[in-house]
């Protein structure tokens, strides 16, 4: 309760220095405290969506006048606002309120800024200004009359055709290359930043795509990252539906163009299937399948896309940032390729290459640790139950000299110096011990090569033949199998922790 009165008091202490402007005072917020207020307001008083009343409107920023409210999202708001100097429409971005109240993240999106409007490419926004009016920071860029490319995707009742699919990554390629050529990286590429301007002018490829796609919010993400370092608070950035797999671990340093490339992947699986190659309920779960599952197959979402266009998105896709294009004009390159009917350069994973990855996927590893348990119980128990059918009588050809007695500290010391402690062997493996992974591997092959020596015939001196027992030479065989699959899934779990370990 003390927590929450205090949380509130923040609030309001917070609230009241935002609308009198005033931080004097002995009670005044620290620019830290005030931020972090202005944050938990913000999660507090959601904006669900666009505002349609002019009341509720800022009637100018500087000399832009607010028309009326385009959309919001994480970073802030963009606004329609009309430029009476230029007398022409532009889109207005306003950062929220904990980064205007925060003076090294309005510093780093004034940097961000700059870097992008120096950016002068027919498939990039064009920013007209970056400028503060009335205490608030703004960038002024284009406006765009047409959709998102996103907001086209929804509104289709027909698949996107392949080379249309193909063109729009082509050109959202080449503007990213001319990006990363100048050190700008995008970071949260999707359809949703890609905005569709009409073709007014027959130009290039805009004649057959009948719009020019231009990318629009480069670095903003790299802004949030900021956002998060100074907030201490440990995160990843981006949308996951799009993110790459290094993105995804939450490494912003490891983070450089290939990100990008991936993106652009992503963006072409949507365009051709009509989903991301990763989806799921929760962005946890969507996290996870980034970082470790292979996408679906493109040719099994969509019958006829031909196999090179499949190999160059899923050649964006590969979780390793070296084994993507090694730069977005190579995508662009092998896309233009594709158009013209010409061989592309990215080679298809072989069928040995598919096998390894998912033997190196992290599930295995609980798979061969269950494998494992499952294996040993199943042994003692069928063990446990063939001794109590042959003293009980149920097996016909029961040896005269059988004695329970005789038979069972035999048994229990098979059991419990072998199946019990592979059991709790197995319960470390999924603990993703490497060591349990080995100590299984050596344990199941030496089972396989024992019950090989018990089929043949061939008993290991010290050691009693159960072969007077009918049920026991039906066991061999099937122990022989069973541990085949152990040590089977032991060198699978071994190979997917030992990458697990290199990332």
């Amino acid at each position: 309760m003390d927590a929450l009165v205090a949380y509130d008091e923040q609030l309001r202490q917070g609230i009241e220095i935002v609308a009198t402007g005033s931080t004097d005072g002995s009670d005044a917020l620290l620019p830290e405290e005030l931020t972090d207020c202005l944050r938990r307001l913000e999660q507090v008083w959601p904006r669900s969506k666009p505002s349609s009343s002019k009341e509720s409107l800022p009637s100018a920023i500087g000399r832009f006048e607010i028309e009326r409210q385009l959309g919001h999202g994480g970073f802030g708001i963009v606004y329609l606002a009309r430029d009476p100097l230029l007398r022409r429409k532009v889109a207005l971005k306003v950062p929220r309120l904990h980064v205007l109240a925060n003076e090294s993240l309005r510093e780093r999106f004034r940097r961000e800024g700059r870097a992008t409007a120096n950016l002068d490419h027919p498939n990039i926004v064009p920013i007209h200004e970056l400028g503060e009016g009335d205490s608030v920071c703004y960038i002024a860029f284009a406006y765009c009359e047409g959709p998102s490319l996103g907001e086209w995707l929804k509104t289709r009742s027909t698949r996107v055709p392949l080379e249309t699919a193909a063109r729009i990554v082509q050109q959202l390629a080449e503007a990213m290359h001319y990006s990363h050529v100048r050190g700008v990286l995008h970071r949260d590429l999707k359809p949703n930043n890609v905005l569709l301007f009409p073709a007014k002018a027959p130009v290039g490829d805009a004649t057959a795509l009948g719009f020019v796609p231009r990318i629009v919010d480069f670095g903003l993400a790299r802004l949030a990252e900021e956002d998060l370092e100074a907030t201490g608070t440990s995160g990843v950035v981006g949308t996951p539906l799009y993110m790459a797999p290094e993105q995804a671990l939450g490494d912003p340093e490891n983070v450089g163009p290939a990100a990008d490339v991936y993106s652009l992947g992503t963006i072409l699986y949507e365009l051709l299937s009509g989903h991301p190659p990763f989806q799921g309920i929760a962005p946890l779960e969507v996290l996870d399948r980034v970082r470790n599952a292979e996408p679906p197959s493109l040719r099994t979402e969509r019958s006829d896309v031909p196999r090179d266009l499949e190999t160059i998105c899923l050649h964006c896709l590969e979780k390793r940032p070296e084994e993507r294009y090694a730069s977005a004009e190579e995508l662009a390159e092998d896309l233009r390729r594709f158009i013209a009917g010409s061989e592309v350069r990215a080679q298809p994973i072989s069928i040995w290459q598919r096998a390894l990855r998912v033997c190196q996927q992290p599930q295995r590893i609980r798979e061969a640790g269950l494998t494992v348990i499952g294996t040993h119980a199943a042994v003692i128990a069928s063990m446990v139950m063939t001794l109590y059918m042959v003293q009980a009588g149920n097996v016909v050809q029961r040896p005269d000299s059988f004695s329970l007695y005789s038979w069972a500290p035999q048994a229990c010391l098979f059991m419990f110096t072998g199946h019990v402690p592979m059991i709790f062997i197995g319960w470390m493996l999924m603990r993703q011990r490497l060591w349990a992974a080995w100590v299984s591997l050596i344990a199941g092959a030496a089972m396989v090569f024992l019950s090989l020596l018990f089929i043949v015939g061939f008993v290991p001196a010290g050691m009693t033949s159960w072969d007077d027992i009918p049920g026991f030479r039906i066991v061999y065989p099937m122990m022989a199998m069973v541990f085949v699959l152990q040590t089977a899934m032991s060198t699978i779990a071994v190979i997917a922790l030992k990458r697990l370990r290199r990332r």
